[in-house]
């Protein structure tokens, strides 16, 4: 049963180490970490949606589930070994090349109040950044079918950052037309709006660098006409890139 949809950046600095002794973001860290914990005070499980990444074998138009890795991750790859777990077990080996929201999904696991820690192991699908909207919107539908004939609670993390491209330091330098999106995708989110994420063009999120447009449409489709009760929205970005976190009640 779906009971919540949680968005969340895509950004290795939200964990403490990678960003320096205490971490580079600590207000966006604790905005974080609260969405997160009020959407696991009522699951019993986690599937995450994420932006697909560049070289990680998924089409830019493809939707798939995360192929089968060790469930132990870590963010070596961004200059720190922190480690962290998919399900809760025994730390095995790490693997070599865990997809960042699944690295970002196992430390947001491991941060939680141990009373709020998802009782199954995360599972995900990874959506590629040119993925048709109606293609995502389908994709959130049969999600949805398939989460409320399972027995669990289960909360959606959408995992992924907005434009890029909204100052002149930013990853993707200055684009005039990175803010006006930006600011159409927190209205979305704090209106509890999923028609509006719906509508978002592929081609112009693309051309400003919001990647998490795909995840987004995935899950308009899987909250569809449902009412939701939003919570714990913001938008931040401290480096021209958009961080929103956000909870919808379904």
């Amino acid at each position: 049963m779906l009971t919540s949809v949680c968005v969340v950046p895509a950004t290795p600095l939200l964990v403490p180490r990678v960003g320096g002794a205490e971490g580079a973001l600590p207000e966006l860290r604790g905005r974080v970490l609260a969405t997160v914990g009020a959407m696991s005070a009522g699951a019993d499980a986690w599937f995450v949606v994420g932006a697909g990444e560049a070289g990680d074998g998924l089409p830019q138009d493809g939707i798939s589930r995360y192929p089968a890795a060790p469930s132990t991750g870590s963010f070596v790859g961004f200059g720190v070994d922190v480690r962290v777990t998919l399900d809760g077990g025994a730390e095995s080996a790490p693997a070599a090349s865990m997809a960042l929201p699944l690295l970002i999904a196992g430390w947001l696991r491991g941060a939680v109040a141990p009373e709020l820690r998802p009782r199954h192991p995360v599972r995900g699908m990874r959506v590629g950044r040119a993925a048709p909207r109606e293609k995502c919107v389908e994709s959130g539908r049969a999600l949805r079918r398939e989460i409320d004939a399972r027995p669990e609670r289960t909360g959606v993390l959408v995992i992924g950052d907005g434009p890029s491209t909204l100052t002149a330091k930013a990853p993707g330098a200055f684009d005039q037309r990175a803010r006006p999106l930006a600011d159409e995708v927190a209205a979305a989110l704090t209106d509890g709006d999923a028609a509006a994420l719906i509508r978002l063009d592929p081609r112009q999120c693309a051309r400003v660098g919001l990647d998490v447009r795909a995840p987004l449409q995935v899950a308009a489709g899987l909250v569809g006409d449902d009412r939701v009760q939003t919570g714990h929205q913001s938008v931040q970005w401290p480096y021209g890139v958009a961080y929103y976190t956000g909870l919808w009640s379904v």
